[in-house]
């Protein structure tokens, strides 16, 4: 059976005058992903956004991983999204960000809710 793997970019450099590019610590996240990957994982496609971050990350990936990791394919669809359309579709409720964070404030660690 086949899997997917959602990966999210590397860390941005945040702060920086191009925030959309890796920062250090985003392109070591990606080698690390990488290793770990190769160790396991037999990859038939890679698909990302068309932002710097995202091919970066890959590439980052690609370093780690070694040979025979599938090219990018670019599906801009995967670029950016309001996170808060995605909660709300998730849990309607909590479309009142009042009622989200007094239910967040209910989870044993709030912090890792």
């Amino acid at each position: 059976m086949a899997s997917i793997y959602l990966i999210r970019h590397g860390q941005a450099s945040f702060g920086a005058e191009n925030y959309d590019q890796l920062s250090s610590l985003g392109w070591e996240q990606g080698r690390v992903l990488g290793r770990h990957l190769a160790r396991s994982v037999e990859p038939g496609l890679v698909v990302g956004g068309n932002m710097q971050r995202h091919s970066e990350t890959v590439e980052a990936i690609a370093t780690g991983f070694g040979s025979g990791l599938p090219s990018m394919q670019v599906l801009e669809g995967l670029n950016e999204f309001d996170h808060l359309d995605v909660i709300k579709g998730l849990r309607p409720e909590w479309a009142d960000r009042a009622a989200m964070m007094r239910d967040l404030a209910d989870f044993p660690k709030p912090a890792k809710a």
